[in-house]
């Protein structure tokens, strides 16, 4: 039944106390839909837990829509509705406690929002998908507030796998967790041309895909803040897990940058023709290169005509390839310290084979550590293998330095084959080489007994 209260709504909704209903889905609307169609300004619908087929459109409305138990136990399945899983226009919609999920439209699969002010509290973006921009939120205008929200699974062909953002005048994303999303530009987030900032705290953004750049964040002619939030094992072409471009200013407070990947430039960040800044944050272990075609640069970040300032950062084991590279392009403005990461763990080569483990693991185990913090890649271990020529007379074998001196013989050198060097014997009639001459090398000789080939 629909119960008649007094309420002050929620500041997205309105800034002033009205008399507002609640209505009860599915006690009072079997639909969702249907409740959102009978409601007035400053109603609140009241979803049960469950699943719901349906697409919602909510247009000059100012509504709440709250899931009573929680993300978890409601959701809004929008596969029969061959659309946006909902559609916001000209509105002011706060949105708690719901899974928005198989939405499937040009932009804006889960939720397309045009301008309009919309707040999202305890809510999952999931499986989504969009041909163009926005598979798990497209934004055109107006204003998005979101916390304690997570973006899975969503894939868009264009822009923005989970949240593509523009012409916003303000968007706040707070313990926010955006993973596994994959688009072709800013696999997690995609920003553009925003009238005011984007603030990103305390969030998580991570196994993001982009087909070309930016595999976390991709922005352009905006200003983004990122505070105390991590971007890890993020991949794409340029920008592993930011690209910038074309005045997509970025500011980043403390946090992580790691393992991120980028088959070209810049496996940490690619900044290009905008002015970004890195204080106490953390670049670990991300790759450009990272089909080591020999085309690519800047491990941690690469930079090319902008002005980048890092201060007192940390900085460990980021690569082109396999080798330490940490900035490319122009140069880095550091202020401050640069820190290296603790030792603890690292690529242990075993032979060809490569493990991650403690240093004391490795040595104990006859491996050879590559450095605290180091990753193993394809060709980690290749370049620790160095075979060279070792004379055990009168035999040759090639092994390393270490395992020749163990077997008492002489180095030939790195690189040096068999065919380059004599083993002269020390004593011709110790025919097996054992250090002494007696009854076995008689036998030795009396088995070849006979005429020479």
């Amino acid at each position: 039944m629909k119960i008649r209260v007094a309420v002050t709504l929620l500041s997205v909704l309105s800034c002033q106390s009205v008399f507002a209903d609640d209505i009860h889905v599915p006690e009072d609307y079997f639909a969702i839909q249907g409740a959102i169609s009978a409601a007035n300004d400053g109603d609140r619908i009241l979803v049960s837990g469950g699943v719901f087929y349906e697409g919602l459109s909510i247009i000059d409305k100012s509504i709440e829509i709250v899931g009573l138990d929680g993300a978890e136990n409601t959701t809004l399945n929008a596969s029969v509705s061959n659309s946006s899983a909902i559609v916001i226009e000209n509105s002011a919609v706060a949105i708690s406690g719901l899974t928005i999920k198989n939405g499937d439209a040009v932009t804006g699969g889960g939720i397309k929002s045009s301008e309009s002010t919309v707040s999202l509290q305890d809510c999952v973006i999931s499986d989504n998908e969009s041909s163009n921009n926005g598979a798990g939120i497209f934004v055109d205008g107006g204003s998005m507030t979101m916390d304690d929200v997570t973006f899975t699974d969503n894939v868009s062909g264009g822009g923005g796998g989970g949240l593509y953002v523009r012409y916003a005048t303000d968007c706040v994303l707070t313990n926010v967790s955006v993973f596994n999303n994959l688009a072709s530009n800013g696999g997690a987030i995609y920003v553009k041309d925003l009238k005011g900032d984007i603030d990103v705290i305390d969030s998580d953004l991570s196994d993001n895909s982009a087909v070309n750049n930016g595999g976390a964040i991709y922005i352009k002619n905006s200003l983004m803040n990122i505070e105390s939030s991590e971007l890890t094992q993020n991949s794409a072409n340029r920008g592993g897990g930011i690209f910038t471009y074309a005045g997509g200013n970025v500011t980043m407070q403390g946090g992580i940058l790691q393992g991120n990947s980028a088959a070209d430039v810049g496996g940490g960040a690619e900044i290009r023709s905008s002015t970004c800044s890195f204080t106490l944050t953390s670049f670990d272990s991300n790759i450009a290169d990272s089909d080591c075609d020999g085309v690519g640069s800047g491990g941690a970040i690469d930079v090319v005509n902008s002005t980048v300032t890092v201060t007192d950062i940390v900085s460990c084991a980021n690569m082109a390839c396999g080798e330490l590279d940490d900035f490319s392009g122009d140069a880095v403005i550091i202020e401050g310290e640069v820190g290296g990461c603790d030792v603890g763990t690292g690529a242990c080569c075993g032979g060809s084979a490569c493990w991650v483990m403690e240093e004391a693991d490795c040595l104990n185990g006859g491996g050879e550590f590559l450095g605290g913090g180091s990753v193993c890649l394809v060709d980690s271990c290749e370049a620790s293998v160095a075979l060279g020529s070792c004379c055990v007379t009168p035999v040759c074998m090639m092994t390393t330095e270490s395992e020749c001196e163990s077997a008492g013989g002489e180095y030939g050198g790195e690189a040096v084959e068999c065919s380059e060097v004599i083993c002269d014997a020390t004593c011709a009639a110790d025919i097996n080489q054992d250090g002494s001459v007696n009854v076995d090398d008689l036998i030795l000789v009396i088995s070849y007994w006979g005429a020479c080939p």
